[in-house]
């Protein structure tokens, strides 16, 4: 993600331990941000996959990776969010 100006307030790393799953559950942990806008994140043992929420000064939120489709969001029809999501490296 490319900071345009705006100050990171917070970040938080969603992820969950049952990825493609009829019953995805997800959680929320705190990152650390760097002075440098570095978001620092450690991934709970299990996960399997993971987004990173980062809001701004002005209360912007944006998901990375995207979690609907950025070119017909109204349209996106997900059954799994982990379709979308990272996944840790051991995965």
């Amino acid at each position: 993600m490319k900071n345009n100006g705006a100050d990171i307030q917070r970040a938080d790393l969603i992820y969950t331990k049952n990825g493609g799953k009829r019953y995805e559950e997800w959680f929320r942990t705190t990152t650390t941000i760097k002075k440098n806008d570095t978001v620092v994140a450690k991934i709970p043992e299990g996960t399997t996959h993971f987004y990173l929420n980062v809001i701004d000064e002005n209360q912007f939120l944006r998901s990375y990776p995207e979690v609907l489709d950025p070119k017909q969001p109204s349209k996106s029809k997900l059954r799994s969010y982990a379709k979308r999501a990272l996944q840790p490296a051991s995965n």
